[in-house]
């Protein structure tokens, strides 16, 4: 359980939150087009790729249960081009 501690502990102190505003919403509904997603994904995407922008291919991880939409090969091209891997996170 320890371990358990540690890891969440690493995770919530070097964690980012990511703001939702006018460009990551207007960025959505082009890659709600692009990729098919849902609006709710749509944005979820957008604003991942806003924020990875800022970033300067600083290596990232995107933690994300649904691997399902955000698997896709397009969609993992896309944010491989800022050093960033999809992490899909078990539920349960």
């Amino acid at each position: 359980m320890r371990n358990f501690e540690r890891v969440q502990s690493r995770l919530l102190n070097s964690a980012e939150l990511i703001p939702l505003d006018a460009k990551v919403v207007g960025n959505a509904s082009r890659y709600r087009e692009d990729h098919e997603f849902s609006k709710q994904d749509a944005i979820v995407f957008s604003s991942v790729l806003v924020h990875l922008e800022s970033a300067h291919n600083q290596r990232s991880l995107f933690l994300n249960r649904n691997f399902r939409d955000f698997g896709e090969v397009d969609v993992l091209a896309q944010i491989r081009e800022f050093s960033c891997e999809l992490v899909p996170l078990l539920s349960g």
